[in-house]
């Protein structure tokens, strides 16, 4: 399942802004489909509960 900017922005409650740099930093993963960005909702829940332990 992928996220959108605007779905991972309300999931971490952050400004959509913050999560476009978050995807052009690589800080989180992404792909680019047809021109749009999506998020493997997998691998950010992985890179979150990592960072937390």
């Amino acid at each position: 399942m992928f996220l959108t900017i605007k779905e991972v922005s309300k999931l971490l409650r952050i400004s959509e802004r913050h999560a476009y740099n978050l995807v052009s930093n690589n800080d989180i993963p992404n792909v680019r489909i047809k021109g749009k960005i999506l998020i493997p909702k997998e691998q950010l829940l992985d890179q979150l509960f990592k960072k937390e332990a």
